[in-house]
């Protein structure tokens, strides 16, 4: 026994693999960085401790566990999270998608970093209750503390302190400004502002929005001590809540003053639902062309038929960046594909089929003629540069960059002109590449969004007059006109209408307006000298890994029932983890007069997933391993994928049962309104022990899911079908949002199973509610009635809250393999 428990202990040891890391120390953060963001790393090293040092002044006291930076470069995508557990901060090093708001900071590694680091600190500040806690180790008070705090103030406070540190970032943004308004004209309030699972959305993000909302409110009637205040009544009493934190604050008044206040509507004809994303807008004919993501779970290319007045669905498409449409009606579509280590823009051309270009990192495109494509593209490290790509001959050609002064953020092309927006000088401004210079269009401080060539007018969006506008740059007569268009943040004209994306109350929606044209100035173009960037290399660093530690021992009390006696003892249990949290296990120990007992659970997802469960009882072994290997195919313009799946489990009398089994699906279909989402297509072979096959099919009617699946074995044949139906939305609960029911959904459906020539069949219908509790915890509960044969029945169950809340850690596999 002691042998097979000692082999299982040296294979868990072989199997976990320490991603490598090169390592810089500051007095208060260490940074981790991967091979090639030296430049990053460096920046960070020399600004992270005056961030530290301001935030913690704020605070009043300095974090117990030292933190650590990672800085990876497996995703295109601007991005960063803190994970309050480890005291970890992870940033991918790219510039913020202009859309979710404008890139004004300096650098985004620092100013990621002043973001999440007040996350942590937001987390560490323990109530005295939970404080005592950390003699289990310092994971058990912080998951307390960061569950009971509500998303939107965590929010709200990283937005406050990013701004007052940077100087820049969302509270100084005129766009963000544009999310807070139409914040104020919805029903989110604090109600839903951190719901996991609630159809309310907003620009921006609802936590981000309604959080940093509050708190600007209260700081222009009361001041930056009050903000304190309050976060220091909640953190000290996080069980009191939110709300109880409020009243101690005496801000009971102006948080339902701050619920009340309201702004203008939106200007204009709205001529789309409202939408998930804002889009730029392309023009073929009297076409106009816009990227859709609804809340029925929807994506894809549309066109607005000028004549029609219809919106018509050109191609579906999932996860889009970008794309731009020829004068042939050729669309090239940039979208985030997952190779296994993160999301990577991949460029795919529609002309009746899809073909893949292979090329990556596109950030944005615009078709320059009938055959060429400009784009700028970015290096694993995140610098940015333009090349050109002929469609016929499958080439490319660079034309710019990376330059270390200019970064460009979006494109657009006609037959002789190629001009783009960009970061410089601490400003956003255009530029146009004109033979092998670099002419600066404009030089001002306004932000300039989605730029868009129609002859010799470049179209754009700015704010100027302190809120986004439409303009017109005349590059013949080098002038700007003013095109009263008001709140507009992509723009396109066509004959005597300017479309425009405009933020909405839930997100974003397509307008069409006429065009009044305003007061002219001239501008003057100057030509820009780039700068090649430097390569960066810190000597310095020292070689680090993300290795498993010990992060928790909670004790906990044994009882144990059977037919013929109680068994009562002690046990504990353990938690370990990297600090990236993709490697992860669990060992339990019981002592207890029958003698003891052991379980283990470790799980890895590096791109495999590798499942081991052992179960060690009165000298007996079972364990159990499983293992998932995806393979990205990316070949259309949908998520496709196959995963590998093999299992070996051993029982406590060494019998081995192995599994062996494929699964192919692709694609999604659900959204918001339903809280639910299943596979496009999805077909599963299980080849040992017994062979079965399955099939499953999904598809959208209107908001409507459906889907029918069945199975075939040599035992039996198993079908079904399940229909989701949004219902009513309700508005219910506190108004700090502690607890809230959202809405309501229906689903019915059947299964029959066909065994010798028996039949059994089960006809449901259920109802659940989308609630949560403890402002994101969700709690969506289900009423089924139904029918068998045995009769009718009725089932009141919570839904799957784990998987919802932590993510799926087995992807469901091995289970019913329709709910893949």
């Amino acid at each position: 026994m002691r042998k097979a428990a000692s082999s299982f202990l040296l294979f868990l040891s072989a199997i976990i693999i320490a991603r490598g890391f090169n390592l810089i120390s500051t007095e208060f953060v260490d940074i981790a960085y991967e091979d090639g963001l030296d430049k990053h790393a460096l920046i960070l090293f020399i600004e992270a401790d005056n961030i530290y040092k301001r935030i913690s002044s704020e605070f009043g006291f300095q974090l117990t566990k030292k933190p650590i930076v990672y800085l990876l470069n497996k995703t295109d995508i601007a991005n960063g999270y803190a994970n309050p557990v480890n005291n970890v901060i992870v940033i991918y090093p790219n510039e913020i998608d202009p859309y979710v708001f404008t890139p004004n900071y300096g650098n985004w590694v620092s100013f990621c970093f002043a973001h999440e680091l007040t996350h942590l600190f937001l987390a560490n500040a323990f109530a005295p209750a939970l404080s005592y806690l950390s003699i289990f180790g310092h994971a058990v008070p912080a998951a307390i503390q960061s569950v009971l705090t509500p998303m939107y103030l965590h929010e709200g406070v990283a937005i406050y302190y990013e701004t007052q540190i940077s100087g820049a970032g969302r509270g100084k943004d005129r766009l963000f400004e544009e999310f807070l308004a139409a914040g104020k004209n919805s029903d989110v309030g604090l109600r839903y502002a951190s719901s996991l699972n609630s159809r309310r959305w907003l620009a921006g993000g609802t936590a981000y929005v309604q959080g940093y909302s509050f708190l600007k409110y209260t700081e222009q009637k009361h001041g930056h001590e009050k903000i304190m205040g309050l976060i220091k009544h909640f953190t000290q009493n996080p069980l009191g809540g939110f709300y109880q934190a409020v009243k101690k604050t005496q801000l009971t008044e102006d948080l339902k003053n701050w619920l009340d206040e309201e702004t203008p509507g939106t200007e204009g004809e709205k001529i789309s639902p409202t939408l998930l994303s804002a889009s730029k807008l392309d023009l073929n004919a009297w076409r106009v062309y816009y990227i859709s993501r609804q809340y029925n779970g929807e994506e894809a290319i549309y066109y607005y038929d000028s004549f029609t007045g219809e919106n018509i669905k050109l191609i579906e498409a999932d996860n889009i960046i970008t794309f731009a449409v020829s004068d042939r009606r050729q669309v090239a579509i940039a979208r985030y594909t997952d190779n296994g280590y993160g999301a990577i823009s991949r460029l795919y051309l529609y002309d009746g089929t899809v073909k893949d270009l292979d090329i990556d990192k596109v950030v944005d495109l615009a078709w320059k003629n009938n055959y060429e494509i400009v784009m700028i593209r970015q290096t694993n490290s995140g610098e940015r540069f333009i090349d050109l790509y002929n469609v016929v001959e499958g080439k490319q050609r660079r034309i710019f960059g990376p330059d270390k002064e200019i970064v460009p953020l979006q494109i657009t092309a006609s037959k002789d002109k190629i001009v783009f927006s960009a970061k410089y000088e601490g400003q956003i401004d255009l530029f146009m590449i004109r033979d092998e210079s670099i002419v600066r269009l404009t030089n001002d401080s306004a932000v300039k969004l989605s730029p868009k060539l129609l002859s010799g007018e470049l179209y754009f969006c700015a704010d100027y007059a302190g809120q986004f506008n439409t303009y017109m740059l005349d590059l013949n007569l080098r002038t700007i006109k003013e095109v009263h268009v008001n709140g507009s943040i992509s723009v396109l004209a066509f004959q005597d209408w300017i479309y425009t994306f405009k933020v909405v109350p839930g997100g974003f929606s397509l307008f069409k307006e006429k065009p009044l044209t305003m007061a002219q100035s001239k501008v003057t173009f100057s030509e820009a000298v780039p700068l090649q960037g430097d390569i960066t290399r810190l000597s310095h660093a020292t070689k680090h890994h993300d290795l498993m530690k010990l992060r928790f021992v909670l004790p906990f009390p044994y009882i144990s029932f059977d037919e013929k006696k109680i068994d009562v003892g002690i046990g504990a249990v353990a938690g370990l983890w990297n600090d990236l949290m993709n490697n992860y296990a669990v060992l339990g120990v019981a002592w207890s007069k029958a003698g003891w007992m052991a379980k283990g659970l470790f799980n890895s997802q590096e791109n495999a997933f590798l499942s081991l469960q052992f179960d060690l009882k009165d000298e007996f072994l079972t364990l159990s391993t499983q293992i998932d290997i995806p393979f990205y195919l990316n070949r259309g313009l949908k998520d496709e994928r196959i995963d590998l799946l093999s299992a070996i489990s051993i029982n406590q009398d060494l019998v081995l049962t192995p599994q062996v089994g494929i699964i192919y699906r692709v694609g999604s279909v659900g959204g918001r309104n339903h809280q639910v989402s299943f596979p496009d297509f999805a077909l599963r072979c299980d080849l040992i022990p017994t062979f079965e096959v399955g099939i499953a099919k999904a598809f959208l009617l209107r908001d409507w899911v459906f889907q029918i699946f069945g199975t075939i074995s040599s035992e039996n044949i198993w079908y079904g079908a399940k229909a989701i139906i949004s219902g009513p939305s309700l508005n219910i609960g506190g108004l700090d949002g502690f607890w809230a029911i959202d809405s309501i959904n229906f689903s019915t459906g059947f299964s029959s199973m066909i065994f010798d020539i028996e039949r059994t069949l089960d006809i449901w219908f259920k109802t659940t509610i989308n609630a949560h509790l403890i402002y994101q915890v969700p709690v969506p509960i289900s009423i089924t009635v139904g029918v068998r044969k045995q009769g009718g029945y009725i089932k009141v169950t919570i839904e799957d809250i784990v998987s919802t809340f932590l993510g799926n850690w087995n992807n469901g596999n091995f289970n019913k393999w329709y709910n893949l």
